[in-house]
């Protein structure tokens, strides 16, 4: 079972093998489940064909993000924190 969290400020993702999200946000809960589970792999193989264009921004951060995840794996790292935004700048620069 694969699973991933995110939190920004008072909001908090839960991922649970891309069958579940679980988001607090304060005091609010919302919970969603996707059935048959949905990796997003049809999504991002038909991505260049969709009129619609992702925001560059995500795109950056979702690289970082899987680059971050592939550096947690290699170095068998159980958590970490980093402020995103920050550590793209250092990137970039």
């Amino acid at each position: 079972m694969e699973n991933i969290s995110f939190q920004n400020e008072n909001i908090i993702a839960h991922i649970a093998d891309f069958r579940k999200i679980t988001i607090w946000d304060d005091n609010k809960k919302i919970v969603k489940r996707f059935i048959p589970k949905d990796a997003g792999h049809e999504k991002s193989v038909l991505q260049p064909f969709d009129e619609k264009k992702r925001n560059w921004k995500e795109v950056e951060w979702s690289t970082f993000i899987m680059l971050k995840v592939e550096e947690m794996l290699q170095g068998n790292i159980k958590d970490t924190a980093f402020d995103i935004e920050t550590e793209i700048e250092k990137l970039i620069k």
